[in-house]
């Protein structure tokens, strides 16, 4: 599996794979939290986490990496 086929980590991980795809012409990315039985609190902490440190990142202007 190619390391960049799923964004998984911390929030600086999930960016850098986000801007792979938007360097590559894709404008949609799919997050699923919610997999492999995880407790509903630790979807909800993901889901805090994404909202206040990722979405904040990739919705500024591409980084030209």
């Amino acid at each position: 599996i190619s390391k960049d086929l799923i964004a998984m980590g911390d929030p600086e991980e999930i960016v850098r794979v986000a801007r792979v795809y938007e360097n590559a012409g894709m404008d949609d990315f799919l997050m699923i939290m919610n997999f492999g039985g995880l407790p509903a609190a630790k979807v909800e902490e993901s889901m805090k986490l994404v909202a206040a440190e990722v979405l904040p990142q990739i919705n500024k202007a591409p980084s030209l990496a």
